[in-house]
């Protein structure tokens, strides 16, 4: 019998670009009520225009708005909050702040025991204030390698909350927390297969030849210098945190319900990333979007790349390691289209929500109490 507990899930801003956590709960709300409870970010505030534009953002949400053009719509059984929080959570006053602040914000919308889910660790705290049945940490990439994040402050919060929680998923098995001893789930990241296999009208502008397509978020992980004098040009669509090298053509972010189009018009998709302690644990939420567009696909060694798709894919390090993978890439023959998208429907995010809510579903009905992994 399934829970008829609320779901409470601490994580990013709802719409504001796509994650797995939005995923996989937009789902859940088809069954369930789920209150979605936006919290901070894990980058200290800093003295430029970009940070000034995420506070500004964030307290836009606090009024209640959602962001404008959001990429998905809130289901009807998800209930979207944004408590007012304390933007330097880097010190042990303004965490416990917070955490008061969260928990008063969340226990004023529960009319009954909720199962927590915490996919932001620096939200952590709030476990054990909320009187849940069952809590649950979320664990979607080592948030302690990020460039530019509070480090420091992220392990100590994520050290509290491993302590706290009956439960662990995570994506993929090297997030696996070596310390944890409790019931853990290795829960891949999955793919809007439907909406990704339907490609659509090729964009107008693109240059003729072969098309080399990397998009998303243009940041320290990419590795721009394996991209120059590739065998095509080299399209860049997303949006930049960083320089662009001025030898790449860049253009703006695209929408969701366009983002199809543009990968299906690829000669080539790319994952130029840059081989290092952080993507060494990452597991790309593009890949499977990939291979559902159908274009062959060129990267660096990427464990979990390899690891879900290598057989699929072609692997280059270096500057001409890389080319060698496009080159190889281009020469693939068109009927390998479809054992790419075969694999992305099979890993469909439908499946991945059923696997969450039936091991939530399993450690309810054992009291929610920890087992020994």
């Amino acid at each position: 019998m399934r829970s008829s507990s609320p779901i409470v899930v601490l994580s990013d801003d709802w719409g504001r670009w796509p994650s797995s956590s939005q995923h996989l709960f937009r789902l859940a709300a088809r069954s369930r009520d789920v209150l979605w409870v936006e919290t901070l970010g894990m980058r200290m505030p800093r003295p430029r225009l970009s940070d000034l534009r995420r506070t500004l953002g964030k307290v836009r949400s606090w009024t209640g708005r959602a962001p404008e053009r959001p990429w998905c719509e809130v289901p009807g059984r998800l209930t979207r909050i944004a408590p007012p929080m304390h933007p330097w959570f880097g010190n042990p006053l303004a965490a416990s702040i917070n955490d008061r602040l969260l928990a008063r914000a969340i226990r004023a919308r529960l009319d009954r025991p909720p199962q927590v889910v915490v996919s932001v660790p620096v939200a952590g705290g709030v476990v054990g204030r909320l009187g849940e049945s069952l809590s649950v940490y979320y664990r979607v990439d080592d948030f302690t390698l990020w460039p530019g994040y509070a480090a420091r402050t992220i392990a100590a919060r994520e050290a509290l909350l491993l302590q706290r929680v009956d439960a662990v998923v995570c994506a993929g098995p090297q997030l696996r927390p070596a310390s944890f001893r409790g019931p853990v789930l290795e829960l891949d990241h999955g793919v809007d297969y439907d909406h990704f296999a339907a490609g659509g009208v090729r964009p107008p502008g693109l240059p003729p030849g072969p098309l080399l397509l990397f998009a998303g978020k243009i940041d320290e992980r990419l590795d721009q210098g394996l991209l120059c004098g590739l065998p095509g040009t080299v399209v860049l669509v997303g949006r930049a945190t960083v320089p662009i090298d001025p030898r790449l053509l860049h253009l703006p972010e695209v929408s969701w319900d366009e983002l199809p189009a543009w990968l299906a018009a690829a000669s080539v998709l790319l994952l130029p990333y840059r081989r290092n302690a952080q993507t060494a644990s990452i597991q790309p939420l593009k890949l499977y979007e990939y291979l559902a567009a159908g274009p062959p696909i060129a990267t660096t060694g990427v464990p979990e790349v390899v690891r879900l798709a290598g057989d699929l894919v072609d692997v280059g390090e270096g500057p001409d390691g890389f080319a060698g993978a496009v080159r190889r890439a281009l020469a693939r023959p068109a009927h390998q289209r479809s054992l790419r998208r075969e694999r992305a429907a099979a890993q469909r995010w439908e499946r991945r929500a059923e696997a969450l809510l039936g091991f939530m579903e399993e450690l309810a009905g054992d009291d929610g109490r920890r087992r020994t992994a």
